[in-house]
């Protein structure tokens, strides 16, 4: 005989099939990108981010990453422009309406030669309508090759010199001052030279320019001439600058001073980045580029076994930056690592980001001779 409890439950059976209102448990929560199954929206959320989480979108020119602005001073290749992780563009140029673009209309617009200013939306979304965003703005200007010439013979005649002083400076700048479309190409061989004596602490410059400027001021121009490689001005310039910031990561470039890419040649194998020294020599057309004092008796004294004292002399001198005296310390040791100074010399470059390696390894040497 069927107990109360159990005519009672099916009657709650027969409630629930003909009343839909009536809960029977909690709903699952389907995720969006994999359909697997949740008993809460929390669940769900945290599900979504550690199994499918959001990856910022980027935009790609000649295989780098671009973020935040830009300029960009020469002609870009379509095929040099992509995205990564970007479900959506949006474009703006010169502040007009934005507008919704494909890769090849994005890829159009920044290989114009300008003067253009580009605003770039990229947009990533999940199935869940979460999006995560950036944008990018680019400045775009490329300079006319003829007014680029003229430059580059202003800078020959005013600053290809072995020394040079504010007047040269400000005779460089008054000459270029009607270039029209090289303002940012001047303005980086400007800041060079200023970086240089300032480095110097030349006369006229420190009232004006902290010493201690003058590697953001380097830092800068390599920024703006990185884009003009194929100028031998902006090489050779390029080349004594990446040396004052002891940047010896690149193949060595084609300087008008066969010394400055022989040396760094030799600094990269000291830095475990060994590259063979180049054995031909090619000169630029530009003539001398101007130099700071230290890195002048560098260049002279390096690879000169009869001017090892003047390489450790300049390392000890306390006028001497530390990028310099590092460079100068390492290339008297490489002169004679068996010298009677070379432990404390080598003891100098232990933390040195680029030749600690190298110097503990004479370190430790001198220490089982001892």
């Amino acid at each position: 005989m069927p107990t109360y409890g159990y005519v009672h439950e099916a009657a709650l059976d027969r409630e629930y099939a003909q009343d839909d209102s009536v809960p029977r448990g909690p709903t699952p929560v389907v995720c969006p990108e994999c359909s697997a199954e949740f008993v809460s929206v929390a669940e769900l959320s945290l599900h979504l981010g550690n199994e499918h989480p959001l990856t910022a979108p980027r935009l790609l020119i000649e295989r780098r990453t671009v973020q935040g602005t830009l300029a960009i001073h020469r002609s870009i290749r379509p095929e040099d422009v992509n995205i990564t992780d970007c479900e959506d563009l949006y474009l703006t140029v010169d502040g007009a309406e934005r507008r919704r673009v494909g890769l090849d209309e994005l890829r159009d617009a920044l290989s114009v030669s300008g003067p253009t200013f580009l605003e770039i939306a990229l947009e990533n979304r999940r199935a869940d309508g979460a999006i995560v965003s950036d944008i990018v703005r680019i400045s775009i200007l490329v300079p006319k090759s003829e007014e680029l010439d003229i430059v580059d013979r202003y800078f020959g005649e005013f600053l290809a010199v072995d020394e040079i002083d504010r007047k040269q400076i400000d005779a460089f700048a008054e000459a270029t001052r009607d270039v029209s479309t090289v303002g940012s190409y001047v303005s980086a061989l400007h800041q060079y030279c200023v970086a240089i004596l300032t480095k110097d602490g030349a006369d006229g410059i420190g009232d004006t320019v902290a010493f201690s400027e003058y590697r953001s001021k380097l830092q800068r121009s390599l920024t703006v001439l990185s884009d003009f490689d194929d100028r031998p001005v902006a090489r050779v310039v390029n080349g004594f600058a990446r040396f004052s910031l002891n940047d010896f990561s690149l193949s060595a470039l084609s300087s008008d001073e066969e010394s400055l890419d022989r040396c760094c040649a030799a600094l990269r194998e000291l830095c475990e980045e060994s590259e063979a020294v180049p054995g031909s020599y090619v000169g630029s057309e530009a003539g001398r580029c101007p130099a700071d004092r230290a890195t002048g008796q560098i260049l002279a004294s390096w690879d000169r076994p009869d001017q090892r004292d003047s390489l450790v002399a300049l390392a000890a001198d306390p006028r001497v930056n530390p990028d310099d005296a590092a460079k100068a310390s390492a290339l008297a040791l490489r002169l004679d690592e068996t010298a009677e100074d070379a432990p404390g010399l080598a003891a100098r470059l232990v933390n040195s980001p680029y030749f600690g390696s190298w110097a503990a390894g004479i370190v430790d040497n001198g220490q089982r001779r001892g």
